[in-house]
């Protein structure tokens, strides 16, 4: 399996953004993206940035392909108190937020234009 990055272009509703990547890099309709915040992880003792780490934020699925860019629309539903499948299939799903949200939101993810978005082929 092969990965095709690309960076948030525009958002354009609460369920749908633009990425920067299209056809001519072998985007299809159907494909799956996940979006990714970097975090930095610093020694405590020190201060010093030993490295950063990719945390996926949401999972998408790509609905409209143009040569240079392609719109995803959110699959991943808002989390639920039970373990239920099929109750939890009936959540709505989760939405974009341009604005910070509260940590751990179970409906609202923070999303920013040039956040990285990951495609598995």
């Amino acid at each position: 399996m092969s990965e095709i990055v690309g960076k948030v272009a525009r958002i354009i509703n609460e369920h749908e953004l633009a990425i920067n990547v299209g056809g001519d890099k072998g985007i299809a309709v159907g494909d799956k993206v996940a979006l990714y915040r970097t975090i930095d992880v610093k020694d405590p003792d020190s201060g010093e940035i030993l490295g950063s780490v990719d945390v996926r934020k949401l999972r998408l699925e790509v609905v409209i392909v143009e040569p240079k860019f392609c719109v995803a629309a959110i699959t991943e539903r808002q989390t639920g108190s039970g373990s239920n499948i099929f109750l939890q299939s009936l959540l709505p799903l989760k939405r974009i937020s341009s604005t910070p949200v509260k940590v751990g939101s179970p409906s609202e993810v923070h999303v920013a234009v040039g956040d990285v978005a990951i495609f598995e082929k």
